[in-house]
């Protein structure tokens, strides 16, 4: 696969990661007022220091690039970096279906 394929795909995924993640921090905070959960707050804080790691991925890309340089090690890493950003966007996504879970048992 070659340079221009791989960042094509890093933007994709990094896209597309990112508006998840926006959706993600949005549903919280629409729940959050409605339940007052303690535990969706600090979901919430970390689901915006993902978003910042996405941005700050994205910003390493672009100085990789603005530099002139032919960086395919630079943009395998960031890619395997923002693989990692979403297996953390799953997990927070199971965190907060766990809470979701709970609350739903103590209203019934």
């Amino acid at each position: 696969m070659d340079l221009t394929h791989r960042v094509y795909l890093f933007s994709k995924q990094r896209q597309i990661l990112e508006q998840k993640v926006k959706c993600f921090i949005k549903d919280l905070t629409d729940v959050q007022k409605f339940v007052q959960e303690a535990e969706l707050i600090f979901l919430i804080q970390r689901a915006k220091r993902l978003l910042e790691q996405i941005e700050k991925c994205d910003k390493r890309i672009q100085t990789f690039f603005s530099n002139g340089n032919d960086v395919p090690t630079e943009v395998m890493q960031e890619c395997l970096f923002i693989n990692k950003m979403e297996k953390l966007y799953h997990d927070y996504c199971s965190e907060y279906n766990e809470v979701l879970q709970r609350l739903l048992e103590y209203k019934n």
